[in-house]
């Protein structure tokens, strides 16, 4: 293995422990709830 490879792998697993997959990350499992949900979508921007 060269130093190339360890650096890769390390990479890695930075990246991988930096991510939160797990069901509490709530961007890539959003919920709509009664309370605590704001939607921004149709608000105007002024300028």
């Amino acid at each position: 293995m060269c130093a190339y490879d360890n650096v890769k792998r390390a990479c890695e697993e930075w990246k991988t422990s930096l991510i939160d997959v797990s069901r509490r990350n709530n961007l890539l499992y959003f919920r709509k709830l009664k309370r605590g949900t704001l939607d921004l979508s149709e608000i105007e921007i002024k300028n």
